[in-house]
This record gives C-alpha cells, structure tokens and sequence, in this order.
C-alpha cells in the first residue's frame, strides 16, 4: 500500500462512483436510497454505473449496543444497498495507526479507522494528484478544534459530546487531529463533515 507517499501524479479523481459512508447514523444518511444497488458480486468485480455506488464501512459497527442501533433505522436499508465490509486495521498513515487502501475501488483512496464518534468511524484520504485530502467525517464538528484559539459554538460542543459513543476516543481524536493540522503539511488539507470554513480553505487551496 502506497498511502504513506506524497500524492502520485495520478490520482483517485477517476474511480468509479463507490461511496464510503463512514459514518451511517440516520442524522448524517439521508438520501442514501438515492444510490441503488451494483451487481451482487465481490467489490474487486463490481460493475457500477453512475450513480449506483458500493457502499463501504468499517465492520464494527456491526456489534453495536441497543443505545447505538436506534441510530441506524431499517427503513434506511430497504432498497438493499451492496455493503462492502472492512476490518478496522492496517498500515500506519501520517500517525494513525490503521490506514487500509481501498484498492479495489481505486488507488488513492485510503480509509483510516477512527472510532469514538460512532463504534465504526472511520476518515477516508483520497489522493487528489498535487496532493491529499483528509475527510475527516464527525470525528471533529469546528476548525477550532484544530486551530487551538477559533472558539468552538458551545452548541456543536454539547452535541458531540452528547452523540459520542466513546467521549475519550473522540478528544483523542481531536487531539491527533490538531497535530496534523499544526504540522501543516503542504501537501495535506483536512475537511470534515460540518466546517465550511475548513471546506472553503480546501477548495482555495490554502
């Protein structure tokens, strides 16, 4: 696995339209029947089409408590997506300790596993050409988070710490988090879930 290079002049703007949910709580997954099913064979032989993704995640979500299930309704699953599991280890990346290549979606899209806030969180990396992006999905809500001195809104922080399967995990993430983004690496831009600051930034390319 080639994830722990600076980005390859090829890049994963060209992969098929796979989508990894890495995060699949009912608040987050609306619209998810939108992407239908692929055929029903293993994902190396996937034979997708525009717009009927596979859709990947970490499988320890699969042993989630009563309290963490009623996040994820079954009305969801009812057009029966292709779920495509991945265990929640592998190859060391930028500090992380479990960074897996999603080779057979395409190279340069790593999916890093990252639990706390939900069982089964994961980030994924995708290599852009010039450089990386780092979605970081919910394991952050606010720029502040990273930056040490933008005040976080005590309302987003409330709520993390209200949904958070495992509070400790979250706050470690946090803290790796803010590393990467101190060391501010040129070649790396971390966007979440939420911040259209850190989006904005991204697409600005500063």
């Amino acid at each position: 696995m080639k994830v722990g290079l600076r980005a390859s002049e090829g890049s994963a703007a060209e992969a098929s339209p796979q989508v990894d949910r890495s995060w699949l709580c009912l608040i987050e997954h609306g619209g998810r029947s939108r992407f239908r099913s692929c055929s029903a064979r293993p994902a190396k032989e996937a034979t997708c089409t525009p717009p009927w993704p596979w859709i990947c995640l970490t499988s320890d979500r699969q042993a989630a408590a009563w309290r963490e299930r009623i996040r994820y309704r079954p009305a969801e699953w009812a057009h029966g997506p292709n779920l495509v599991e991945h265990t929640p280890d592998g190859e060391a990346w930028r500090g992380f300790a479990a960074a897996r290549e999603l080779d057979t979606i395409a190279p340069g899209i790593v999916l890093i596993s990252l639990p706390g806030h939900t069982r089964g969180h994961a980030c994924v990396a995708v290599d852009a050409g010039t450089h990386w992006i780092l979605h970081a999905g919910d394991s952050f809500y606010h720029h502040g988070t990273l930056d040490g001195h933008s005040p976080v809104p005590r309302a987003l922080r409330i709520m993390e710490t209200l949904v958070a399967y495992d509070l400790k995990k979250v706050r470690d993430n946090h803290a790796r988090l803010a590393e990467l983004y101190r060391r501010a690496d040129t070649d790396l831009a971390i966007v979440n879930a939420h911040d259209p600051v850190l989006y904005e930034r991204m697409r600005a390319g500063t």
